[in-house]
């Protein structure tokens, strides 16, 4: 009953091109690379409409005959859903005119455009940019959840990279194979980044061919065979002593008090810094007769409950008069202040930091104070907490660390275990 067809609007006709071909290869390569809009012609009870798909196609990439996008090298890396959704509304329109006729109804122009117009085929998946967002609206964690707001950060850092690394903004699949990452990691070690930090991106890039691989997309890097392994570091915490010095110290500067209160608050309860921003008057309550904290994780969705042991809740007090909880900063400006607030408080300590350069161990020797952050603070609890002889799993209940790989990542011990060792063979 209905015909329906697609075709590129505005080509030569096929003899033109075919005399071109002969007789002027430049003027035949200009119009092949040429952009053209496919329409769907419609034709249906004496009448024809023409339907703008909204996406346009070169005659290089469009097969005349089968009334598709052809595959092969340059192709569109979006040509298999293009195709298939085609396939698709030729089906739904010749049903809905089917459909229309047997039931009197008159088809108008308007409902033939419909099939068209909340489709977003012509998204351009041919560049860095427009697949990585694609890549990061629609990947999701195993558990079937969207990513969360610092890991997509990860992914447009890789995307900068790639772009800095390749030094253009294309996206081609058969590019990246295995001598392609061998120089990407060639390039990130050029960069000084740490061999950690080349691991972790090459581990996004894995993340990112298998998301290809399920929008039907394939690189050939067999990167399912690359070793990615990252190496241990120093865990560098605040010890016992050192956080009784910031207890007991009396800073002139009013500001530095507060910056020291809420590091201290998150030495007490292990917490990310993203979660102490978030804090709020009705996240505080009681559980069992106990003060406790209700946190529903920024990074990860996890619903923990902190108790409150009798310091946190004596920083809490003084703070009371606040329409939140305890004073809020920026994470970058807080670690600045608790730079300041660390070396006016005389926390001297030398401490180091190891990292791995391709492979080459390098140590950095500095005082306490130019390495704290607040990130210290959560791995002071953990640690601390554990030499206190507070069972793992329960401080893992409190941090919320899902393996015990990932929550070892912050433990040190200290002297602990020297004395546990002796005392059981003594």
């Amino acid at each position: 009953m209905a015909k329906i067809n697609f075709y590129l609007k505005g080509i030569p006709s096929q003899e033109t091109l075919e005399h071109l071909q002969k007789k002027d290869k430049v003027l035949y390569n200009e119009l092949n690379g040429q952009m053209h809009p496919i329409v769907c012609s419609i034709s249906f009870d004496g009448r024809r409409e023409l339907i703008s798909t909204q996406i346009p196609m070169s005659l290089q990439f469009w097969d005349i005959k089968k009334q598709e996008v052809k595959s092969g090298k340059g192709a569109p890396i979006n040509r298999k859903k293009i195709n298939d959704t085609f396939a698709e509304k030729r089906k739904a329109i010749y049903d809905f005119i089917e459909d229309a006729f047997l039931n009197g109804i008159y088809v108008e122009k308007k409902h033939l455009n419909t099939f068209f117009k909340e489709d977003k085929l012509d998204e351009n998946l041919d560049n860095l940019e427009g697949i990585f967002k694609k890549f990061i609206a629609e990947h999701r964690t195993a558990d079937g959840f969207p990513v969360k707001y610092k890991t997509r950060q990860k992914y447009t850092t890789l995307k900068n990279r790639i772009m800095q690394f390749q030094c253009d903004d294309k996206f081609i699949p058969i590019r990246i194979n295995n001598e392609w990452v061998k120089r990407f990691r060639t390039f990130l070690q050029g960069e000084q980044l740490n061999d950690n930090s080349v691991a972790k991106h090459l581990t996004i890039l894995k993340t990112f061919k298998t998301f290809l691989s399920t929008i039907g997309i394939k690189i050939p890097a067999e990167l399912e065979k690359l070793k990615i392994v990252e190496k241990e570091q120093i865990v560098n915490i605040i010890e016992k002593q050192e956080l009784e010095i910031l207890e007991n110290f009396e800073f002139e500067n009013n500001f530095l008090s507060q910056v020291r209160d809420v590091f201290l608050f998150q030495c007490y309860t292990g917490q990310r810094y993203s979660d102490i921003e978030s804090i709020t008057h009705d996240c505080i309550s009681t559980k069992a007769g106990h003060n406790v904290w209700l946190v529903s994780t920024q990074k990860t969705d996890d619903n923990l409950v902190i108790p409150l042991n009798k310091k946190a809740i004596a920083i809490l007090e003084r703070y009371q008069h606040l329409s939140t909880p305890l004073p809020r900063y920026t994470n970058q400006y807080f670690n600045q202040s608790l730079k300041e607030m660390a070396k006016v408080a005389n926390l001297t300590r030398i401490v180091k930091k190891v990292c791995f350069y391709n492979n080459v161990k390098k140590e950095i020797s500095m005082p306490l104070h130019e390495a704290i952050s607040s990130h210290m603070a959560r791995k002071s609890f953990i640690s601390l907490s554990t030499q206190r002889g507070i069972p793992e799993r329960f401080v893992r209940d409190v941090s919320g660390h899902k393996s015990e790989r990932s929550f070892k990542r912050y433990l040190n011990l200290g002297d602990a275990h020297l004395e546990a060792i002796l005392k059981a063979w003594d």
